[in-house]
Parts: C-alpha cells; sequence; structure tokens
C-alpha cells in the first residue's frame, strides 16, 4: 500500500472478501479516489498519493478490457508530473496528473494521453510511482518549452551526467505523438555533420557581413605531439580557429576530450574558441563579436615561430 493507495484487486489477493471491503469503505477506513482504487483514510492525502491513484485507475482500466494471460499495460505518469518526480529544472513544484499508455484509453476521471511507441523500458518507478523513463520525459518537458528554454533543459542534464545525447535521440526519434517532437529532434541532432556544415556557413556568412576575413574551412592540422585535429574554421594567419559544437560536446566525456584537444593545439600556437549550435541559433551577433575580438589580437598577419614550425596543414 504505497502512499496510502490500494486497489479492490490488491485486497483480494489479501484475502479480504468483497464484503468486507464494502464494509471498510462504508466505515472510516478507506476513502473511494477512484472506482475500485482506495486511499486509506489515515494516511495523508498527498499529491503523490493521487497520482498514483490516476495511474492505478488507468491500470485497472486496461487490464479489465484485455482478455486473461496479456502482458500488464504499459500506464505511467508523464508530462509536468514525471518531470517533477525527475527532479529536472523548473518543475520544483507538483504539476498536472496526466496519464500516458500505449493503448487506446478513455477515462471521464483521469486525464490520459495515448504514446503508442511507449515501451517496458520507458516506464520506471519513482518513489514507487510508474512514470516515464527521465529520457522520455525529458523528450515530452522539452517539447513543451520555446527554444532557449529546450536548449537549456537538454543541455543541462547532458552536462549532468543524467543522459546521453545518443539516449535523447533515440527516445525521441520514436516518441510519436509527443508535441513538438521534431524540435526536440532538431535540437539534439544539432551536432550532426550535415546541420553542423549549415551553421559553419552562418558563421564564415555572418563574419563576411561583419567585414571579417575568411576562414578556411574543415582544415586538418598536425601538432608537435604527432596528432592530427580537423577544426571547423581556421585562421591561419592569427592563429585562430572556431569550433562549433553540438550537444554531444556537452558530454562530460567529451568536454574532456575537448580540453585536452585544445591544450595540444594551444601548444602548436592555435587559440580556440568554441561556440556551441545553439548560441549560434539564438544571437549570431554576438558570437562574430567575440570572433572579431579574437582576431583582432593576431591583425599583425605574422603566425608566430611556434605556428610555422608545429602545424603542418594536410587537407582532406
Amino acid at each position: 500500500m504505497h502512499h496510502g493507495v490500494v486497489t479492490r484487486e490488491e485486497l483480494l489477493d489479501m484475502g479480504l472478501t468483497g464484503d468486507t471491503i464494502d464494509h471498510a469503505l462504508g466505515t472510516s477506513v478507506f476513502d473511494r479516489a477512484f472506482a475500485g482504487v482506495y486511499r486509506i483514510r489515515w494516511v495523508p492525502d498527498t499529491w503523490r498519493g493521487r497520482a498514483l491513484a490516476a495511474v492505478r485507475r488507468v491500470e485497472r482500466q486496461q487490464r479489465r478490457r484485455e482478455p486473461p494471460g496479456q502482458s500488464p499495460p504499459l500506464v505511467a505518469l508523464a508530462g509536468t508530473g514525471a518531470a517533477h518526480l525527475h527532479g529536472l529544472p523548473g518543475h520544483d513544484r507538483p504539476g498536472p496528473i496526466t496519464v500516458v499508455t500505449a493503448r487506446r484509453c478513455r477515462s471521464r476521471t483521469v486525464a490520459v494521453e495515448r504514446r503508442s511507441a511507449l515501451t517496458a523500458g520507458d516506464v520506471v518507478l519513482v518513489d514507487r510511482i510508474p512514470v516515464t523513463s527521465l529520457a522520455w520525459t525529458t523528450v515530452e518537458t522539452a517539447g513543451r518549452v520555446d527554444d532557449v528554454g529546450r536548449g537549456d533543459v537538454l543541455a543541462g542534464l547532458v552536462i549532468a551526467g543524467r543522459l546521453h545525447v545518443a539516449e535523447l535521440a533515440e527516445v525521441a526519434d520514436r516518441a510519436v505523438g509527443v508535441p513538438k517532437r521534431p524540435r526536440v529532434l532538431t535540437a539534439l541532432r544539432a551536432g550532426a555533420p550535415r546541420h553542423r556544415s549549415r551553421t559553419e556557413r552562418r558563421v564564415i556568412e555572418a563574419c563576411g557581413s561583419a567585414g571579417l576575413p575568411t576562414p578556411e574551412v574543415n582544415v586538418v592540422v598536425r601538432t608537435v605531439s604527432g596528432r592530427s585535429y580537423e577544426i571547423d574554421l581556421l585562421w591561419r594567419w592569427a592563429n585562430f580557429a572556431v569550433e562549433v559544437d553540438g550537444f554531444h560536446h556537452l558530454e562530460p566525456g567529451q568536454r574532456r576530450r575537448d580540453r585536452e584537444r585544445d591544450h595540444d593545439l594551444g601548444d602548436g600556437g592555435i587559440r580556440v574558441l568554441r561556440i556551441p549550435v545553439q548560441d549560434v541559433d539564438e544571437d549570431i551577433d554576438d558570437d562574430v563579436a567575440r570572433i572579431g575580438r579574437r582576431l583582432h589580437a593576431g591583425l599583425d598577419g605574422t603566425p608566430t615561430p611556434s605556428a610555422r614550425r608545429n602545424l603542418q596543414e594536410t587537407r582532406r
């Protein structure tokens, strides 16, 4: 009896008879939350208890419509309620109680939405309440906010190491029915080569409009350590590079590799500025201003001796 919630079937499994249950409902033992779902009267009435009762109500509806022997129905708390239980930023307070299920279900007492792509792996227990997984909940939450908020939600979880970009992309790819799912996919795929190339072109065009020199694109350089790196945008004469980073660069492991790479390039005389793709989408003028300031520091046009000695171009 979690959160003081119990179903009629659970009570029957405990050995209580139907008459005993009905008598308890008529006294001071149980309150009826929904048909066949009860709340123990002396247990405090909480949001968590109401959320679990709603899930149990939909589960009972699903079971009654299925032939015996069927696998348990996939039913879970979703949306802002699930985001609250997962502790997602901006969801400190409980949200509306919405239940999702993989099969069609109509209810006059519970807000129910169908998610046909929901699988057993998309449902987890949080505080003993079935909820959509962190990845699924994140996709739903990110789909309901604006572009800036969407980037903040996704980036925050990736940086914290709670989710990987590949995991989020897999769920977003199949989460049919989730509002604005395509926008979440676009944000997650910001690091893909095709999207990255389009963003690089935007940066180059914006630099040209601001009167800045045109960089070399996708240049491979070799450093004194013997390692080779492909650089997105390179102003060789200023020993300056720009890397346009997709969401996968926010993952802790990738961030560590990026720091090592930038340090190695720095030893070879090249300063690196990293610009997240979402920054280009939100304020490209600010990015161009930052690039301009870095370029003006190397306007003498003379590569340093270390850069001449340590960097060798090997075009693809």
